[in-house]
């Protein structure tokens, strides 16, 4: 499909799933093309959050961009090399282009539903409302933090509402504003017996797409909520932060180091929990040759390590073996 008949499937076909393929392809391409959004593509998007056909949760499927993980599967498929912090900013781009051009749209659609929902509401109609109007916060917050904080806020401390408690800190989480550190402590504080919730308020934050954010992860390794014997949290807290490409992959290869000295450690009192932990670096070959030499020397050092378990020995050996 050219780019133009994809634009004619996302904003007229009259299959749902054929108008959320067609616009995952049509955004992976400008995306990683790095061209500027033509105004055929925003306006195939505005078509998707007025079209009263549409339910909710598929108009927030529609509106949800291929993840940087889908991007860079893409970028390999095509031959190439991925830098995955260039790949964020241009998927940021992207994000902030359709948030500034439809942004009367975004808080149409946020204020429509934050007045019609019932916070109790559970049912498969409320949760897509609920998704959508949470995607709305969330670009306009790209945008207009000014205006999206307050409600943040208040959703993160005052809802009653679990998802919305935890998109509200996840959007405080993104920005720098003084509300972010107090509603973190207030739902901290709230929560501390409930470890499954924790979890969330762990991820939440090393999640957030910010150079700093190592320093943020080792501090919260000293908090009560985390515990690196258990699996869950390690997940929540390790994982979240092997997913994040600014911590992850940073230029300084200061992420690949923490992960494997970690892995070492875990190695000792969970082997299968350490294992995982390594399974990205299985992809080295992936990236571009300055990040395959930080991550093929830190899995080096991984190599050496006397005693490996069973489990994190196999995932070392094979990440290191020759490409057949």
């Amino acid at each position: 499909y050219t780019d133009d008949e994809l634009l004619l499937l996302m904003a007229h076909d009259s299959d749902p799933f054929n108008r959320w393929d067609a616009g995952q392809k049509i955004l992976s391409n400008y995306i990683l093309s790095t061209k500027a959004l033509p105004i055929t593509l925003i306006d195939a998007l505005r078509k998707i959050i007025k079209d009263k056909k549409l339910d909710a949760g598929t108009k927030a499927e529609m509106l949800t961009l291929p993840s940087e993980a889908e991007l860079g599967l893409l970028l390999v498929a095509q031959g190439k090399k991925i830098d995955p912090i260039k790949l964020y900013r241009q998927r940021q781009n992207v994000v902030t282009a359709i948030a500034q051009n439809l942004s009367q749209e975004l808080w149409d659609t946020y204020e429509k539903l934050e007045a019609s929902l019932s916070e109790r509401a559970s049912d498969g109609l409320a949760r897509g409302q609920r998704s959508l109007k949470n995607m709305c916060l969330s670009y306009l917050s790209k945008v207009e933090p000014e205006n999206t904080t307050p409600l943040a806020f208040a959703a993160a401390t005052g809802s009653r509402n679990m998802t919305d408690k935890i998109v509200g800190l996840s959007v405080l989480a993104d920005g720098d504003s003084l509300a972010k550190d107090k509603a973190l402590a207030k739902f901290a504080k709230t929560y501390k017996k409930e470890p499954a919730i924790m979890d969330s308020w762990l991820s939440v934050q090393a999640s957030v797409r910010h150079e700093k954010i190592l320093v943020n992860v080792k501090k919260l390794m000293k908090h009560p909520a985390f515990d690196l014997k258990n699996p869950n949290r390690v997940s929540a807290l390790i994982g979240a932060f092997v997913g994040n490409p600014l911590g992850f992959h940073a230029a300084d290869g200061k992420g690949y180091a923490f992960v494997i000295a970690l892995a070492a450690r875990l190695d000792k009192v969970n082997p299968s929990a350490a294992a995982r932990l390594v399974k990205p670096f299985l992809r080295w070959r992936d990236f571009t040759p300055k990040r395959q030499k930080m991550m093929r020397a830190a899995l080096k050092t991984l190599a050496v390590k006397p005693k490996l378990s069973a489990n994190l020995s196999e995932i070392v050996t094979k990440a290191l073996a020759p490409a057949k």
